[in-house]
């Protein structure tokens, strides 16, 4: 029997593990276009001072930086690649204080400018219509 409770205490420790880094995942794509996605912001608002929070995101083999980066990318590709946003507005989305930082950022992530990946797009376009 106490086997058994423990084995249940454990699956309910990795459920909230699990959950934790979904709702930190959430909240950085709600602060994101507001330019004020930090650390201290979205340990505020899951109410748990910061220093709790990159403990849990530790023990779960996740940093706070690599987590914003990653979703960055994945908003950067749908953005620039599946839309056509003009790129200041994905500059705020992404939550860049100017479309410059997006251009230096995207050319580090990407090795192109956001600019070419769309004239690249484009010519894919032109060639299956």
């Amino acid at each position: 029997m106490v086997r058994y409770a423990k084995q249940l205490l454990d699956v309910s420790a990795k459920q909230k593990e699990v959950a934790m880094l979904s709702e930190v995942r959430r909240t950085i794509l709600l602060l994101l276009p507001s330019g004020r996605c930090s650390i201290e912001q979205v340990a505020e608002l899951l109410g748990v001072v910061c220093r709790t929070l990159q403990r849990r995101l530790t023990e779960q083999g996740e940093n706070f930086s690599s987590m914003v980066n990653e979703i960055r990318k994945e908003l950067a590709m749908r953005y620039v690649l599946e839309s056509d946003r003009p790129l200041t507005e994905v500059s705020m989305l992404l939550g860049f204080s100017a479309p410059s930082a997006l251009s230096r950022w995207y050319q580090a992530q990407f090795g192109c400018s956001a600019k070419e990946s769309r004239a690249v797009r484009g010519a894919l376009r032109h060639e299956e219509a």
